[in-house]
């Protein structure tokens, strides 16, 4: 009896250990998909930045000016 009761022990010790490192794999994994994620929204909001920075209209274009009767 006592060692049926080792071994189911044993068992439920080891399907713990199981159960755990699978929820490590499934955080650890999660964690990575969001730092993909806050990766590619920095790249799109940087693009967005950049487009709203340079426009779409006709860029400046500097001429000299002259003062004073130059």
């Amino acid at each position: 009896l006592q060692t049926m009761q080792a071994m189911n022990q044993l068992l439920a010790l080891q399907a713990k250990q199981t159960i755990q490192g699978q929820q490590l794999q499934l955080t650890q994994e999660r964690a990575a998909s969001l730092e993909l994620a806050r990766q590619a929204a920095a790249v799109e909001r940087s693009r967005e930045v950049r487009r709203r920075f340079i426009g779409e209209g006709t860029p400046y274009t500097p001429y000299p000016v002259h003062f004073y009767g130059q």
